[in-house]
């Protein structure tokens, strides 16, 4: 028996799996919600070995993927813009990620990185907030770096006196790779609980001769400040 695969309605729109077509072309897989379109350089007709997808799942997900782990590109004007690399990571700026860190933690983990060759000024990275007049004004452009006990990405896992929360790292290329010039931590400064968490804000830089970042100074949850010393209730 024959059964319809496409049509191309009156008014020059394109139906593939459905009979309902509201855009130029429309693409729906009659066993489910979920409709895909592929785009692959292969002839062997597999599947498996498709190139650049592009649909919605069964869940009105928009979906972008590649099958045979590779980039995912984005350009304008003939220019590369962005990647998304085989390894999930988001590129700007660079075609390939950067791993000379001077870091284990670092040389693979970092789940972004832009790059510009330019100055400060015509590469750097900006927040803006246009927070209207609330009074109190303090409604202002925010950054803010959050941790919590539990590995799995959702679990709200209280953490513990000494954790460190965050860390905003200065490093500075010697040649060969980027070594740590200087750091600022901050971590949990005492016992924690609903609404409570203490913090203590520490300062460190590298001596001449050395690219591991030493404390310098300490502000503690009490508000004491020591310089090359924990501070003292004196």
């Amino acid at each position: 028996s024959i059964t319809e695969r496409m049509r191309i309605d009156s008014s020059g729109k394109i139906g593939i799996g459905t009979t309902t077509i509201g855009n130029k072309l429309q693409v729906h897989e009659a066993s489910s919600n979920a409709s895909f379109v592929g785009f692959s350089n292969d002839t062997t007709g597999s599947s498996s070995s498709d190139g650049l997808i592009v649909g919605v799942d069964s869940d009105e997900n928009g979906v972008l993927y590649h099958y045979e782990n590779k980039a995912i590109r984005f350009a304008t004007n003939n220019s590369e813009r962005m990647r998304i690399d085989s390894g999930g990571r988001l590129l700007l700026g660079t075609t390939s990620y950067k791993s000379n860190l001077n870091a284990s933690a670092d040389s693979s983990g970092q789940i972004a990185q832009f790059i510009h060759a330019g100055d400060n000024i015509n590469g750097c990275l900006s927040v803006f907030a246009y927070s209207g007049s609330t009074v109190p004004s303090t409604r202002g452009a925010k950054l803010q770096l959050h941790r919590a006990r539990s590995s799995d990405g959702s679990t709200n896992t209280t953490l513990s006196t000494d954790d460190l929360i965050g860390s905003i790292e200065f490093k500075g290329n010697d040649g060969t790779s980027f070594t740590a010039a200087a750091r600022i931590d901050v971590s949990v400064d005492g016992g924690t609980g609903t609404d409570d968490m203490p913090g203590r804000l520490v300062f460190l830089t590298s001596a001449d001769g050395s690219g591991a970042p030493t404390e310098r100074m300490r502000i503690d949850s009490a508000g004491r400040v020591g310089i090359q010393g924990t501070p003292t209730s004196s």
